[in-house]
């Protein structure tokens, strides 16, 4: 469809083949295997959907929120330690949150995080010219890569 021609009205059908796009691409993304669509409206629909969603995979959020990118990336990297307290994975979590970029979070972060004396005072090592900062400026030196993730990048002009 055209990006000028009028927009249809929704229906239950297309609905149902939106979701069949979203669980192929879903399958897709967490285990690498392609589902065949059945369902003529949705391999129809397919196309259109991928052109859409796959240049945007750090963007789009699937339909099961849990195969995200950014919400896999905690259980695998987060929830998951069972030798940090419920406290101390929640910490980790709002840290990550911060900025959603996966490589400064293993690369920087986490070897912090997974010494003890990061959890006895985790705000000191934040504080201007503390652990965590000094890491991250080294880091954002040596590689140039951004500290924020793309989507927090986007800011949409405004009107002051």
């Amino acid at each position: 469809r055209s990006s000028d021609a009028p927009m249809l009205p929704p229906s239950l059908e297309e609905f149902f083949s939106f979701l069949q796009c979203q669980l192929r691409l879903e399958l897709d993304q967490a285990i690498g295997q392609e589902l065949e669509l059945h369902d003529e409206a949705a391999s129809d629909m397919w196309p259109e959907f991928e052109a859409y969603a796959r240049p945007n995979t750090e963007r789009w959020v699937p339909y099961h929120t849990i195969l995200g990118a950014h919400e896999r990336f905690l259980v695998e990297h987060v929830h998951s330690r069972i030798l940090w307290t419920q406290h101390q994975r929640f910490q980790a979590m709002l840290i990550f949150r911060a900025h959603c970029k996966r490589d400064l979070f293993v690369e920087v972060q986490l070897p912090l995080m997974e010494k003890n004396n990061f959890w006895s005072n985790p705000l000191q090592a934040f504080q201007q010219g503390g652990t965590m900062e000094r890491a991250i400026l080294k880091y954002r030196t040596m590689t140039g890569r951004p500290l924020l993730t793309g989507s927090f990048r986007n800011i949409p002009p405004r009107e002051l």
